[in-house]
């Protein structure tokens, strides 16, 4: 069974460019663009479902220490984020005005760059969504305590879904318990079933048209689901949870059969899509200041689609950048920072993925 699945590289740049596209609603949003953009909201659905799939997939079959397991997911996900975090820090510092809102206070900053919940998102906003997978990898990590892999996934449903009943049976007002009983769980959770059906040999062998259905009703669900979910509570999951993880479960059952096309430039999205998901909130800031002094926002609809369409893909752009000259190094610099050599239970599970849109 391959260690690396196209879909999922393939679908990772995908909820990458859905938030980016989202976010120029945020960021430009004095720019006309006669497109609906609400529905590049899934992207995080998308992220969240791809997480838990690989989390579990990756990581049944063979020995994990718990320890080994956070320090390697950690490894992946803070060393980015506390560069782009403390450049934001700064920023916010030397240019408040460009912020749409946002605080600075020492806790805040701390508590941000820890990734743990707190009365506010992070200093980089964007990381609300990273605040969750952390959560993620911690129930994780307390699975990996049950050798068995069936007796982990019970374990895991069963403490997912304790953990969202138990939050719409009180429904706490502090964001904190909010955010360790969120709905965003069961998304985790229907990744990690994928996982564990692909491992257990127990994926269904469908036809193409078939699978092409499943894509289509995910999309209409995401698409439906933009106009008609309230809020981030069930009724999202519902909409974008379901339409996300029946796009993943197409994608795979269709590489499984081994007739999934080659895209080698859509799998380099899927690997830079950490890097742009984390830097496009820069680059559409930037073209928001650049528009102001320029009076972009009051051209015609066309200069002003020009804008967010060049904003666009000057993001991805952008994050393709980071991710060649800033994230790889930086990976590989951390990584070597080890004296030891690997053991087999120190194998790394996958890529994080990380979360998407904080608005």
């Amino acid at each position: 069974m391959p260690r690396t699945f196209l879909s999922i590289q393939y679908l990772r740049g995908v909820a990458a460019v859905l938030v980016v596209y989202f976010h120029t609603k945020v960021y430009l949003a004095d720019y006309a663009w006669g497109l609906p953009r609400k529905f590049g909201y899934s992207g995080v659905d998308l992220f969240f479902c791809i997480s838990g799939f690989i989390m579990m997939h990756t990581t049944l079959g063979r020995p994990m220490r718990p320890v080994a397991f956070l320090r390697r997911r950690f490894e992946r996900v803070y060393p980015l984020y506390w560069l782009l975090t403390l450049t934001s820090l700064g920023l916010y510092v030397v240019l408040p005005s460009a912020f749409i809102d946002g605080s600075a206070t020492l806790s805040h900053a701390v508590l941000s760059l820890l990734l743990i919940a707190h009365d506010d998102a992070p200093v980089l906003k964007i990381g609300w969504t990273l605040v969750y997978e952390v959560y993620f990898y911690a129930l994780f990590a307390i699975m990996l305590l049950i050798p068995r892999k069936g007796p982990r996934m019970l374990a895991l449903l069963a403490t997912i879904t304790g953990l969202v009943a138990l939050g719409a049976l009180l429904t706490p007002q502090s964001p904190v318990l909010q955010t360790y009983t969120h709905p965003f769980l069961l998304e985790f959770l229907a990744g990690a079933v994928l996982g564990y059906a692909l491992r257990s040999e127990r994926f269904p062998v469908l036809p193409g048209v078939v699978l092409f259905g499943c894509v289509l009703v995910g999309m209409l669900l995401m698409g439906l689901g933009a106009e008609r979910q309230s809020g981030d509570g069930f009724s999202r999951v519902a909409w974008f949870g379901s339409g996300a993880t029946l796009i993943v479960f197409a994608g795979l059952c269709r590489e499984r059969q081994g007739q999934l096309f080659e895209a080698p430039w859509l799998r380099e999205l899927g690997d830079a899509s950490y890097s742009l998901y984390l830097a496009h909130p820069f680059v559409l800031t930037a073209f928001r200041q650049v528009g102001r002094r320029l009076g972009l926002a009051a051209a015609s609809p066309l200069a002003e689609g020009v804008v967010v369409s060049t904003a666009i893909l000057v993001s991805i752009g952008a994050g393709w950048l980071l991710y060649r000259f800033v994230e790889r190094p930086l990976q590989a610099f951390v990584r070597g920072r080890r004296t030891r050599r690997p053991s087999a239970t120190d194998i790394d599970p996958g890529a994080p993925i990380p979360a998407p849109l904080g608005s």
